[in-house]
C-alpha cells in the first residue's frame, strides 16, 4: 500500500505472510526501493517499522535501511522460520500432507522517506542460508552490492551482466516469482514445472504465450501435487 502526498509517495505499507517452509535452505526476505529503474539512497530512507530482524543476521542503520550499502535496502524478516512459533531449522512447514496446517500471521513494514517520490518500484529478493552474499531475485533485477557475482553462470543459472539477462536458466526459467494472485504450490519434492502444465512454456517464451498458466482452470496443474491447506 502506497501513501501518497499531493500524487507522491511518501510513505510504504509493504504487508508479507509465510505460507510454507520446504527444501534443506534457510532464508531471510529484503525488498529494495526504485525510483525510475534506479535504486533510491539509503539515506532517501527516514524510518522502518515493523520488520523482523530478530534472529540477528540483518545489520541496519539508524534509520532502518540495512547497513553497508548505499542501496536503499531494507531486511523485512531475516529468518522465514521466525514466522512460526516452536519450529527448529530441520522443520518442514505446510509442504506435507501428513502435517497439520500451521497458520502464520500476515505482518506489515512501514516505511517513511525523507521526500516523496512519483513512481517507486519494489524489488523483493532473498538471501539463503544467512550468507549476504547469495542473493536470488525477481527475473532481471540485478544484484544489490552485496551479493557474490561470481555465482553468476554457475551451476543452473545462465545469468549475462553484459545483457541485463538476471536470474534465469539458459531455457528461461525464473529463479523467483511474482504472480498476480495467490495460487497453490507443489508439496515438498514435486517439481513446480511438472505441476503446473503450461508453465515451462511461459517461462521458455519469456512470458509471451501460456500467460494464463497459474489460473486455477482444469488441465493448468495436476492437483494431486499441490499442497492443500
Amino acid at each position: 500500500m502506497l501513501f501518497r502526498s499531493n500524487g507522491d509517495i511518501k510513505e510504504i505499507e509493504y504487508s508479507y505472510k509465510v505460507d510454507a517452509i520446504g527444501g534443506t535452505k534457510e532464508s531471510s526476505f529484503f525488498i529494495r526501493l526504485f525510483n525510475n529503474g534506479s535504486p533510491l539512497n539509503s539515506a532517501q530512507i527516514e524510518s522502518v517499522s515493523g520488520n523482523d530482524i530478530s534472529h540477528g543476521f540483518a545489520s541496519t542503520n539508524a534509520n532502518g535501511s540495512e547497513s553497508g550499502t548505499s542501496e536503499a535496502v531494507i531486511p523485512i524478516i531475516d529468518n522465514t522460520r521466525n514466522a512460526f512459533d516452536g519450529y527448529d531449522s530441520n522443520d518442514l512447514i505446510n509442504v506435507l500432507d501428513s502435517q497439520t496446517y500451521v497458520t502464520a500471521d500476515t505482518d506489515t513494514v512501514k516505511i517513511v522517506l525523507t521526500s516523496a517520490f512519483t513512481t517507486l518500484q519494489i524489488d523483493p529478493f532473498i538471501v539463503t542460508d544467512f550468507d549476504r552474499s547469495v542473493e536470488i531475485h525477481l527475473t532481471n533485477y540485478g544484484p544489490t552490492s552485496k551479493a557474490n557475482q561470481s555465482l553468476f553462470g554457475t551451476s543452473d543459472d545462465d545469468t549475462n551482466i553484459g545483457n541485463e539477462f538476471y536470474y534465469k536458466t539458459s531455457n528461461g526459467y525464473p529463479w523467483g516469482l511474482n504472480v498476480a494472485e495467490e495460487i497453490a504450490y507443489p508439496k515438498e519434492n514435486y517439481d513446480f514445472a511438472q505441476t503446473y502444465t503450461y508453465f515451462g512454456a511461459w517461462a521458455e517464451n519469456s512470458g509471451t504465450s501460456n500467460t494464463d498458466w497459474y489460473l486455477q482452470l482444469d488441465d493448468n496443474y495436476v492437483e494431486s501435487r499441490l499442497y492443500q491447506k
